[in-house]
C-alpha cells in the first residue's frame, strides 16, 4: 500500500518561508526545512547528546537510552505525525533532532542543579540553551554565528516548553512554567473536537452511548468504593500499616508537570492506589 502524502492548509511551506537572519541563496535540490535538519545533524553539539542520558548516569554498555537515541526516536514519531496531519516531515524531523540540543547531563536532575547553580545570573533552561547553541554557540560559518535556520526552525524550538506564557513562579509544580503535558492540556481543553458529555460502553456492547454527568460520577464513585471497600489493606502479614489499595491502580505520564494532573496524582495516592508516574525525573 502506497500512503498518499498531502499538505493541509495549515503546514508550514518551506517555499513561503519566512526566511533566515542572514540570506542564503537556495539549494537547488534541499528545501530551507530539509537544509536546516541536515545542519543539525552535522552540529557538535547533536553528536554530544551520545554521552547525555535520560535517567540513568551514563558509565558503559550497549543498552542504556541516550539524548542521541531518544532524538532519533522522536524524530521517527514526528515524521508520522506530520504526515498523517499533512504537515511538513522536514521541518518536524528538523525539531526533534533539534529538541533537546541544550540538555544538561544527568536528566532533568542536572538541569534543576544547574538552574539553581546559575540562579544568580537568570538561572538556565535547556530550551534557552538549545537557541543559544543555534543562534551563536555553534561556530561551522565564517560568514555568521550559529547554524542560521530558518525562522521556523527556531519558533518551533523556542515552542518545545509549550506555549511562551507567563505564569507564577512561586507554582510548586511548574514555577511558571507550561511543560508539554500542560501545553497539550491547554490545546486539549481548546480543541473543536472534545468530547463534552461522559459516554458508556456497557459489557457486551459494540457502540457507546451518553449518559449524564451526575450518572458518569454516581457510576464511577460507586464502582471506585465498592472495590477499596472489598480489597483495601490496612496492615500487612507483618501487622505494618500500609493503608493499600492494590486492585485498582492509576498509570500516568508525567502527570506531576501541570497542576490538574498533580491535583489527580495527589487524589489517588491519599486513598492508598499504587499511581506510577513516568517521566524522565528519576
Amino acid at each position: 500500500m502506497v500512503w498518499a502524502v498531502f499538505r493541509a492548509p495549515y503546514a508550514s511551506d518551506p517555499e513561503n518561508s519566512r526566511g533566515r537572519l542572514h540570506p542564503e541563496p537556495e539549494h537547488a535540490m534541499r528545501s530551507p526545512f530539509q537544509r536546516d535538519r541536515d545542519r543539525i545533524i552535522h552540529s557538535s553539539a547533536f553528536r554530544r547528546l551520545k554521552h547525555k542520558t535520560q535517567v540513568f548516569v551514563y558509565h558503559e554498555g550497549d543498552h542504556y537510552r541516550t539524548r542521541l537515541t531518544h532524538s532519533l526516536e522522536v524524530a521517527q514519531i514526528a515524521r508520522t505525525i506530520a504526515r498523517t496531519l499533512g504537515l511538513s516531515e522536514d521541518l518536524a524531523e528538523a525539531l526533534a533532532l533539534a529538541h533537546d540540543l541544550g540538555h544538561t547531563p544527568f536528566g532533568h536532575a542536572g538541569e534543576e542543579a544547574l538552574n539553581a547553580e546559575m540562579a544568580p545570573y537568570g538561572g538556565f533552561s535547556h530550551n534557552d540553551q538549545t537557541l543559544r547553541i543555534l543562534t551563536s554557540l555553534e561556530r561551522r560559518y565564517a560568514q555568521f554565528d550559529g547554524l542560521n535556520l530558518t525562522w521556523e526552525t527556531l519558533e518551533g524550538t523556542a515552542k518545545h516548553n509549550g506555549p511562551l506564557l507567563a505564569g507564577d513562579a512561586d507554582h510548586p509544580v511548574n514555577r511558571g512554567t507550561l511543560c508539554p503535558k500542560g501545553a497539550g492540556l491547554l490545546d486539549f481543553v481548546r480543541s473543536p473536537s472534545r468530547l463534552r458529555v461522559p459516554e458508556v460502553r456497557e459489557p457486551g456492547s459494540m457502540s457507546w452511548k451518553r449518559i449524564g454527568w451526575d450518572d458518569a460520577l454516581d457510576r464511577i464513585a460507586k464502582l471506585m468504593k465498592a472495590d477499596r471497600d472489598a480489597n483495601f489493606v490496612v496492615k500487612n502479614e507483618s501487622g505494618q500499616l500500609v493503608n493499600r489499595w492494590t486492585t485498582t491502580g492509576m498509570l500516568c505520564a508525567s502527570a506531576s508537570s501541570n497542576e490538574t494532573g498533580y491535583i489527580t496524582h495527589k487524589t489517588m495516592r491519599s486513598m492508598g492506589m499504587l499511581v506510577f508516574d513516568n517521566q524522565a525525573r528519576v
